[in-house]
């Protein structure tokens, strides 16, 4: 995983997905990473140690493990309050950190109060609101990303055909892909590959939140770094047996995602690849798994059971405390 200097939400991004939640309970080791990563990130750094000093970021990883929602509000207003009045940030800056601080665990930060606004004085007349401006359709959109060519219709379906792999993308900003059709990810509903894709690039659909529906053709033999990551309304996906490769936090953050069947050509299952996919009730690990990477179903609390091969390696805190693993 990289990260961009420019981007504090990236840089956050980056430590979790190395360190984990984890690098928030040593607030020094974490302001020295931030130092060492670049001299500009130091006073970023700062502002986090002090937040981590104080236990939020960890009392937010553990309400949201908890399903927890008033204590994860209780948390982003109390990480607010220590932002403004006791760090004196602006309450636009402040808001900046609650988002990438939320981020992190997919938790919105509270709103900024609204302005008291003076009472109007009895005698002066309303002024006439004007009629509401009619909603444009969507017109459809279309370009060329590397050997391949897309097109997103008016109905939110994206389709990429030609032959070979999509283009890895660097995401532009916080929750934000840089694949040409996110300029429009809100609308995005559908995602149709045809034959000849060979690979799903990295960040490609990344938070993608509207995005219910993935078709992946045969194919395909790789699914980039955070390819799905943060597309909370995917609800179903087959991963074609061609395929060997599934990056770090791919599906991470799909809560919606029911099941997920591993094809057999994949050897690793990398580190968050399934983290916080809450709906997921059934997995399947073929014999070919060797290993499955740190966090990798970490937060998938409805996965109850997981048969795991026997000779696969499991690394620390794989899985969600209430899953139970069954060698087979």
């Amino acid at each position: 995983m990289s990260y961009n200097p420019q981007d504090f939400g990236s840089v956050m991004e980056y430590l979790y997905g190395r360190f984990g939640a984890e690098v928030f309970r040593d607030a020094p080791r974490m302001y020295a990473i931030f130092c060492d990563l670049s001299p500009r990130l130091k006073p970023y750094g700062n502002i986090m140690r002090q937040l981590a000093e104080r236990g939020l970021p960890t009392a937010l990883g553990e309400a949201v493990r908890d399903g927890d929602d008033i204590a994860q509000a209780r948390v982003m207003m109390r990480a607010r309050d220590c932002l403004e009045n006791e760090l004196l940030l602006a309450p636009e800056r402040a808001s900046y950190f609650l988002r990438v601080l939320g981020g992190l665990y997919g938790v919105a930060p509270p709103p900024l109060p609204e302005p008291a606004q003076p009472p109007i004085p009895q005698a002066v007349p309303q002024p006439v609101q004007p009629p509401p401006i009619p909603q444009a359709v969507p017109t459809p959109m279309s370009g060329r990303s590397g050997a391949l060519s897309w097109e997103l219709d008016s109905a939110g379906t994206l389709t990429i055909s030609g032959r070979g792999d999509m283009d890895d993308f660097t995401r532009q900003g916080y929750h934000q892909s840089g694949a040409p059709w996110c300029t429009r990810q809100a609308e995005l509903s559908a995602v149709v590959l045809r034959d000849g894709v060979t690979g799903i690039g990295e960040n490609a659909f990344y938070y993608c939140a509207n995005l219910r529906r993935a078709e992946i053709p045969d194919t395909v033999r790789r699914i980039g770094c955070m390819a799905f990551r943060g597309c909370a309304g995917l609800k179903r996906v087959t991963i074609p047996n061609g395929v060997a490769e599934i990056g770090v936090s791919a599906f991470e953050g799909c809560t919606a995602l029911t099941g997920i069947r591993i094809p057999r050509g994949v050897t690793a299952i990398q580190p968050h690849a399934f983290a916080e996919c809450k709906s997921l009730t059934s997995v399947t690990i073929p014999d070919s798994v060797r290993s499955i990477g740190y966090r990798a179903f970490r937060d998938c609390s409805s996965l109850s059971r997981a048969y795991v091969p026997a000779a696969a390696k499991i690394d620390a805190d794989a899985f969600a405390s209430n899953t139970a693993v069954i060698r087979r």
